[in-house]
């Protein structure tokens, strides 16, 4: 008898124990299900230099529990309505790849999804030069195309020129030709912008790389 009740017993404990193993393992898929499931139709973006933009609304399934939208992290420049999940950008982004992430959250969890805006530098800038490096005080009017493909158009007291461009982080390096002339000429200018302004400034000198000492000190605004 004694022997039959606590066998009985060890089936008891074994058999809670299973249900209990089942109830957490079905707690958790409950839980999960009613997660946030965000999705957004355009996750990449082209921005262009010096102007604002958004994304598009993301779609979110809450699963009953309507919450908000944030982004992963402080980034530059960007914002995201709470109420919608618009991402927006003002004028400050940096230019290349920028990358957000936009969170939906609720009060069973969250999902997230990264968005890229690349911010791709173009335009057209009007400025001053000089041939003096050492001086920043220039006179000679100066006019610069800069394309999305990298061709360059320039324009230097009525004399037409055209050239590349490229740029690595917020240095533009330029390489041209004017049209009466088979010689080539450099400029490099540090760009440097915020939600209200922009510059370009730098130096030029003669050949295919910039020369040091440069022949000359340059700076140019974007048109607006």
């Amino acid at each position: 008898m004694k022997t039959s009740l606590k066998i009985f017993n060890l089936l008891f404990a074994a058999i809670m124990l299973l249900n209990f193993s089942c109830k957490s393992d079905d707690d958790s898929i409950d839980e999960e299900a009613t997660l946030p499931v965000l999705t957004l139709s355009n996750a990449s973006y082209d921005a262009t230099f010096f102007s604002t933009g958004q994304t598009n609304a993301p779609t979110v399934n809450w699963n009953g529990n309507i919450g908000t939208f944030s982004l992963g992290s402080p980034s530059l420049g960007f914002s995201v309505d709470e109420d919608t999940g618009v991402v927006s950008w003002d004028r400050s982004i940096s230019i290349g790849s920028n990358e957000v992430e936009l969170i939906a959250t609720n009060a069973n969890g969250s999902d997230s999804i990264t968005i890229t805006v690349q911010n791709q530098f173009m335009g057209d800038f009007y400025g001053n030069y000089n041939y003096d490096p050492n001086s920043t005080s220039a006179n000679n009017y100066l006019e610069m195309n800069f394309n999305v493909d990298g061709s360059m158009g320039l324009i230097a007291n009525n004399t037409n020129a055209i050239g590349t461009w490229t740029h690595s982080d917020n240095i533009i390096t330029c390489v041209y030709s004017y049209d009466n002339n088979n010689s080539f000429y450099s400029m490099v200018f540090t760009l440097n912008h915020d939600n209200t302004s922009a510059q370009l400034t730098g130096y030029w000198s003669i050949g295919e790389t910039l020369q040091d000492p440069a022949d000359g000190y340059v700076y140019l605004n974007p048109s607006t």
